[in-house]
């Protein structure tokens, strides 16, 4: 366990950093930015374990800095590609308020 892990293909798989250039970082983007995205950038479910406590791992110091930002929630989101979206790509991500959003996200209804 590395700490960071991601739930790809119906399993939690460890996010290793062995291959990243030196100084590198890893940005996790939301929902909303995949929507942004046109669905180009994934939003990943994903969790932060501790190694075994008696492990290599577990004497290694870890930074994680999270930070949460997101548009003024009366914002139309729309995909940068929009445009040039095909017509079903368009139906599957039409122009959207920033807090219908997050209502959807949050299981909030307007009514």
């Amino acid at each position: 366990c590395s700490g960071l892990e991601i739930f790809v293909e119906g399993k939690w798989k460890s996010v290793t950093v062995e291959n990243l250039p030196p100084h590198s970082f890893i940005v996790n983007i939301g929902d909303l930015m995949a929507y942004w995205s046109g669905g180009r950038w994934k939003s990943t479910l994903h969790r932060v374990a501790n190694p075994p406590k008696n492990s290599a791992l577990a004497k290694v110091d870890r930074f994680s800095i999270p930070f949460f930002t997101g548009p003024k929630l009366d914002s139309v989101i729309v995909p940068v590609n929009y445009e040039s979206m095909s017509e079903e790509d368009k139906s599957r991500f039409k122009p959207v308020l920033a807090l219908d959003h997050l209502h959807a996200k949050l299981g909030i209804s307007n009514t």
